[in-house]
């Protein structure tokens, strides 16, 4: 059976906007996905660890926090660089083994990335603005912290 397209494309255009930025400070979080992407920096390509968080709850030092339904829906990633001149596989690692505790010996980046998946870490977070419109900011992880901190 073939999708309908047809409530989103009869939709009127105000009813699609992109969720709140939600504010500075700690949050509550799951690590959605880890993987390895490639991107275009302009003049070179690289690759990054892209680690993806779903946002579970706002610590005591965020203002004004979001609804729980709200905060679902805003999107926090950190990128780690894999190669260039400023190579990050050992904060990646240090994540793995100090800030989820998870046993690493003997085991290979891709299976760390994969075992990293699921769980519960606590972020800190501040504001960056868009390059192409200041006006738009985007909440952006600056630290990865176990969960209980």
């Amino acid at each position: 059976m073939a999708a309908d397209f047809s409530k989103y494309l009869n939709a009127p255009i105000e009813d699609f906007s992109a969720p709140a930025t939600p504010g500075v400070g700690h949050y509550f979080a799951t690590i959605k996905k880890a993987e390895l992407r490639e991107v275009n920096y302009g003049q070179r390509t690289g690759v990054v660890t892209t680690l993806t968080f779903t946002l579970t709850g706002a610590d005591s030092d965020v203002e004004d926090p979001l609804p729980p339904e709200e905060l679902r829906r805003a999107v926090a990633r950190r990128d780690y660089a894999m190669d260039g001149d400023y190579p990050q596989q050992h904060v990646v690692r240090a994540i793995a083994e100090k800030t989820l505790q998870l046993p690493t010996e003997g085991q290979t980046f891709g299976e760390v990335l994969e075992a990293m998946t699921g769980h519960e870490v606590k972020l800190y977070c501040e504001h960056r603005p868009d390059k192409n419109d200041p006006e738009r900011v985007y909440l952006e992880v600056k630290k990865v912290l176990p969960a209980a901190e």
